[in-house]
């Protein structure tokens, strides 16, 4: 039998066999594997939920919107118009701007299933022709109506959930959001509407309308915007009512960056001719400032593609 000299090795105990000290490296990797696998299971999001807590308690994860449309107006209510005749195109955009929000009948109570759609808010400029209608700031014969976009909720009422919940707390605060977006609409139409019914207009026996001016003037009250929920272009148009003839030097000014202008036209002497040249010309001074599309509205047409015009922001399908 042969005996073991601890002394040779310093007090200190041999090494293991190699197969022992296989079998220890096995072992602690095993560990080490299983105590990784717990981390990853520990650390991980829930499924369905976010990892950070904005995004569990930001309503307008439940919310969708449609933008606010930027939409400016001109009429001419000078000779050689008729007396009378641009304020009857204010009177019947009054009307349709009041119309705006006749959809909502029940603000206090929005559906709760997720299948409402949003509705468009309008910040609608109009303004009275006059000779200087570009230079000279003259706020009677401006006015303004801002009416907010109206939210939907894109998700359901949660079922079955906790009222102490993240998520239900979420969807609760965009409900009441919505509610309340609702609500503050229709009173801004209101307002809104009595504030263009407000809008004055110069002396009919003015011969001088400085109609590029005024649309000038629009170009710098409506620009090109990005709306704060949708995080894109809002949508952008104009409208005149005029007889295009502009005995005035024209005051050019501001780009419509491709946006489209509806001109509803009055042909005073009933020449046609005379009236199509009249429309070339302020056409040629549109294009100067970028117009995208000009589209004629006949006269007898014109109720209906106002009401159209403010509810859509367009007359295209």
């Amino acid at each position: 039998m042969s005996l073991i000299n601890f002394n040779a090795y310093d007090n200190n105990p041999p090494p293991p066999p190699r197969r022992a000290r296989r079998g220890w490296l096995v072992g602690g990797a095993v560990v080490a594997g299983v105590l990784v696998v717990v981390l990853a299971i520990t650390l991980r999001p829930a499924t369905g939920q976010s990892s950070g807590p904005a995004a569990n308690s930001d309503p307008a994860a439940d919310l969708s919107f449609d933008p606010v449309r930027q939409q400016g107006v001109c009429l001419d209510g000078l000779q050689p118009t008729p007396d009378g005749w641009a304020q009857g195109f204010a009177a019947q955009i009054k009307t349709a701007v009041a119309n705006l929000e006749a959809w909502d009948t029940d603000p206090e109570n929005p559906p709760n299933t997720g299948t409402e759609q949003p509705h468009a808010g309008l910040n609608l400029w109009m303004k009275a022709v006059y000779t200087n209608s570009l230079s000279t700031d003259n706020p009677q014969f401006t006015a303004h109506a801002a009416i907010r976009s109206v939210s939907a909720l894109k998700t359901p009422l949660p079922t079955n959930a906790d009222p102490g919940d993240a998520l239900y707390q979420r969807w609760n605060s965009a409900f009441e959001q919505t509610k309340a977006d609702r609500k503050a609409a229709i009173t801004e139409a209101s307002k809104g509407a009595d504030a263009l019914g407000a809008l004055q207009f110069p002396p009919h026996d003015s011969t001088f309308s400085g109609i590029s001016g005024c649309i000038s003037a629009l170009l710098d009250d409506v620009p090109d915007v990005t709306d704060e929920h949708t995080h894109s272009a809002s949508p952008r148009s104009f409208l005149i009512a005029t007889d295009c003839n502009e005995p005035v030097a024209p005051q050019l000014k501001g780009s419509f960056n491709g946006a489209t202008l509806y001109v509803i036209q009055s042909c005073v002497s009933g020449i046609a001719d005379e009236c199509s040249r009249y429309f070339q010309q302020f056409s040629d001074r549109m294009h100067q400032l970028h117009v995208g599309q000009i589209i004629q509205i006949p006269e007898d047409q014109a109720p209906d593609a106002i009401a159209k015009w403010i509810q859509n922001g367009s007359l295209q399908s």
